[in-house]
């Protein structure tokens, strides 16, 4: 969790930013009856996912 925090704070608006845009995504999925939730909460997790690996650096190296 330290760990979590420290890297966050490094990185605190972007990742608030983030957050921001997946709510309102996650929102507008809600609004059209449910049914868009099943469309945007994978698109979501997907995000934060690719922000996780960004932020900690464990996607593996890509040879080019």
């Amino acid at each position: 969790m330290e760990t979590s925090r420290k890297v966050v704070k490094k990185h605190w608006w972007s990742v608030f930013g983030l957050l921001f845009v997946c709510s309102l995504v996650n929102l507008a999925g809600l609004l059209a009856c449910f049914v868009g939730v099943l469309f945007t909460v994978p698109i979501v997790l997907g995000a934060i996912m690719f922000a996780y690996e960004d932020l900690f650096g464990t996607r593996p190296a890509q040879t080019a």
